[in-house]
Order: structure tokens, then C-alpha cells, then sequence
């Protein structure tokens, strides 16, 4: 489909697992060269095949129903761009409106709400990040009283960040809440029901027993002008102690396993990466934690992986 002197290319990849519809813009007045592809569309209802397990996606027809969206489509008619494709695998056909064609700003992606050097802001910029999601962000500082506006207060009556806008207006907090919601179906959350509640367990771990520590740490002595004098010594060296009992936790899985729950990257990872790869900003020292330090070298690897300081 051609918006001007933008080609816009719709497709799904072999190995993608669920399989989703993907599209790429190539600007016709350059080289040609397709720029990294966003994602538009993937199973989200049992009718599109959520209900089966995730299986990387590959060439040929679909046998039987699979979890995977396929085979797209470009319909326009009257000015309204529509999107057909195979839903299930090739159990069905479905259409739906591509709603970026209408100039609706909410129809292009989701809105965060977010301190660019948070932690728990970096986890749904991440994962949307590396799921092609397309998003916005506004800034928001909880440190200057923006986060208990009359206004923020209506979309998250908790007044913090992250926030997340749908793009059909709903709003979701909690960090750890976006990450489960937006890898719903997709391989970031194991299918297997007792890799994936591993996944909640870490999940749970993390805003429990490690980001109250390590990410308060972070803070103090990194982000609060004068912290190191403002907590003490005493407070200091109590978050240090319970810091490291939750790094000893990690060290104990990392040290013989490549990712925290299962055998792939998942959300878990995720979480943790969050504030951990951060840990020194705190007064953290990672050299005793060689499995911990390995880790977080092999998630920064991964293809599609971005730093604290990316933004969209």
C-alpha cells in the first residue's frame, strides 16, 4: 500500500512464534532500504488461535488451527484502509480497520507515561520495543508533583508511573501488569502453565524482595541530589545488606541456567534486567555474581534490545 511516497509492506516472518502480521515502511525517495518492521496485528482471542500452544511459524499451509494470524491483505474502500487475513492459521478469514489511515492519534500505538530513568518505565518500553508495538511517550516526573495532577490523578488514581493509555483510551498500571498483558500470546510468556507461573514467581520477587532494595538504593544515591547524606549509613547499609540477599537469590538460578524462568527470555528476565543492570548506580558490587554478570551480558545481546536511555 503506497501513503505518499511511502510504501507500506505487509507480511509475516517464518520463525516468528505466535506468527503475526508485521509491516514495514520503505520511503520511495531513498535507497529502497525497508526500515525495522512494527508489528500491526497478533492472535489476541481464541478465535485467532490463542487457545493453541505457541509454535514458531513456518512455510507451507496450515494443517489444522494454530496460534498465528496470516496471509494479509490491503482492502480500501471510500478513503478506509482494511486489513484481511487468516486467522488460527487458515481456519478462517477475518477483516479488520487499519485505523492510522483515518488521522485518529489514538489509533497509531499506546501511550506511556514514564521517567525516562526509571526502572519499572524501562520494562513496557522494552517489550514493546522488541514486540514492534508501536508507542508514545510523556514524560511524566513524580519527582516535581506531575504524577498528582487533578488530570494524571483521573488516569491512575495511585498517581505513579508507568502508565499505560490503550489505544481505545482504557489504562493499565503496574509494570509488571504491562509486561504480562502485553506478552499475552506471545514468546515472551511461556506456554507451558508452570514455566509461565515461574515467570509470576519472579514477577512477584522482583517488586517484593529486589526492586524495594536495589532500585531505592539507585535512587538515593544516584538520581537524588545529596542522597548519600539525606538516608544515612544505617539506611544505606541495610538496603546494601537485603540488596544482596536478592542478588544471591538470582546468582542461585543464573549460575547454572541461561534465563530466570524456563528455557527461554521471558518477562522474568525482563523485570530483572530492569534495575540489576543498573545495580552499581546503587552501590552495588556485581563482581561476586559471575552468573548474574553473564546474564545480563546475553540479554543486552539479544537482537532488538535497547538501553535505559531509548526512546521511540
Amino acid at each position: 500500500h503506497c501513503r505518499g511516497d511511502t510504501l507500506l509492506v505487509y507480511f509475516t516472518r517464518i520463525g516468528d512464534a505466535p506468527e503475526r502480521i508485521l509491516r514495514s515502511r520503505i520511503d520511495l525517495t531513498g535507497d529502497w532500504v525497508a526500515g525495522t518492521p512494527e508489528a500491526v496485528l497478533r492472535p489476541e482471542t481464541r478465535w485467532e488461535g490463542t487457545d493453541k500452544s505457541l509454535r514458531k511459524s513456518r512455510s507451507g499451509a496450515a494443517k489444522t488451527r494454530e496460534n498465528a494470524v496470516r496471509d494479509p491483505a490491503i482492502f480500501e474502500d471510500r478513503g478506509r484502509l482494511y486489513l484481511l487475513y487468516s486467522v488460527a492459521g487458515e481456519s478462517g478469514i477475518a477483516i479488520a480497520e487499519l485505523l492510522e489511515a483515518t488521522g485518529d492519534p489514538m489509533a497509531t500505538g499506546y501511550t506511556l507515561y514514564s521517567m525516562q530513568d526509571s526502572g519499572n518505565c524501562y520494562k513496557p518500553r522494552l517489550l514493546m520495543r522488541l514486540l514492534g508495538r508501536p508507542f508514545r511517550l510523556v514524560d511524566t516526573d513524580s519527582r516535581d508533583g506531575s504524577t498528582r495532577t487533578p488530570d494524571f490523578l483521573k488516569l491512575n488514581p495511585n498517581g505513579k508511573v508507568p502508565l499505560l493509555v490503550f489505544p481505545d483510551g482504557r489504562t493499565l498500571s503496574e509494570s509488571n501488569a504491562m509486561l504480562l498483558h502485553l506478552s499475552e500470546g506471545t514468546e515472551y510468556l511461556p506456554a507451558d502453565a508452570y514455566e509461565r507461573a515461574l515467570a509470576y514467581q519472579w514477577l512477584f520477587f522482583e517488586q517484593y524482595s529486589h526492586e524495594p532494595y536495589i532500585a531505592v538504593a539507585r535512587s538515593w544515591l544516584h538520581i537524588i541530589d545529596g542522597g548519600r547524606e539525606k538516608i544515612g549509613a544505617e539506611r544505606l547499609a541495610d538496603l546494601h545488606r537485603r540488596g544482596h540477599l536478592a542478588l544471591a537469590v538470582m546468582e542461585a538460578r543464573l549460575s547454572s541456567a541461561d534465563w530466570l524462568a524456563g528455557k527461554s527470555y521471558s518477562v522474568a528476565d525482563i523485570a530483572l534486567y530492569a534495575y540489576t543492570h543498573v545495580a552499581h548506580q546503587g552501590g552495588f558490587d556485581l563482581a561476586p555474581y559471575p552468573g548474574i554478570r553473564t546474564w545480563l551480558d546475553r540479554v543486552a545481546a539479544r537482537p532488538g534490545h535497547v538501553d535505559i536511555d531509548w526512546r521511540p
